[in-house]
């Protein structure tokens, strides 16, 4: 046999190979993320209180979920730089404390900046958030100590208008995206086959007439 036509000889090997190629890694699986977005906890409101409590699972490998107590805004006259405590009781009774201090003004009556004072172990804390990814299954309770009164009104007498607690849910998932090309790796294969035989032809005998 010899090659009718190299370059298309050539065009069919390449062909050939990234079909090839393609079809070796369609059914490669990809890790994901799910986010179902934040949703109010089941029970996790609470009106003219200091504690709300929600039920949360604990991490693993393909799965989390992350909680975030949003406070009140506050609607005091003057605006003043107000730490106060709240404090995460965890399925296991350890304890998270965070320190929370308005920094708003009239124009963002709820921005807060949270600072973890403690973190005995029942939660993994994300930056940004009154609360973070629970490690353990079961409820956790926030509580906020008096001195936020001060902020929502006077000592003992205004405890905070309301307090949502949140949950946001991350899964992990196995998903196959390159299965898609399976035709495409498919149909070059069989150009590719189709371009190296078309190439390739067989040597001719030379035959010779008696005279």
């Amino acid at each position: 046999m010899k090659v009718k036509n190299k370059k298309a000889f050539g065009f069919g090997i390449l062909l050939l190979s990234i079909g090839f190629i393609i079809l070796l890694y369609y059914n490669v699986p990809v890790w994901k993320e799910k986010v179902s977005g934040w949703e109010v906890v089941e029970g996790g409101v609470a009106v003219k209180q200091y504690n709300v409590t929600g039920f949360f699972i604990g991490k693993n490998a393909t799965y989390r979920e992350k909680m975030h107590l949003k406070l009140p805004s506050s609607f005091r006259e003057n605006y003043i730089s107000l730490p106060f405590n709240v404090s995460i009781i965890c399925p296991d009774n350890s304890t998270v404390v965070f320190e929370v201090e308005f920094l708003g003004d009239i124009y963002h009556p709820d921005y807060y900046n949270y600072t973890v004072l403690i973190n005995e172990g029942g939660l993994e804390i994300e930056e940004g958030i009154l609360g973070g990814i629970a490690t353990q299954t079961g409820n956790y309770t926030f509580h906020l100590d008096k001195m936020a009164d001060l902020l929502y009104g006077k000592l003992d007498k205004d405890p905070p208008k309301s307090l949502i607690l949140y949950k946001e849910i991350r899964s992990k998932y196995i998903d196959y995206p390159y299965r898609i090309f399976w035709p495409v790796g498919s149909t070059l294969m069989f150009i590719g086959i189709g371009f190296s035989t078309w190439a390739i032809v067989t040597k001719r005998k030379i035959l010779t007439r008696k005279r």
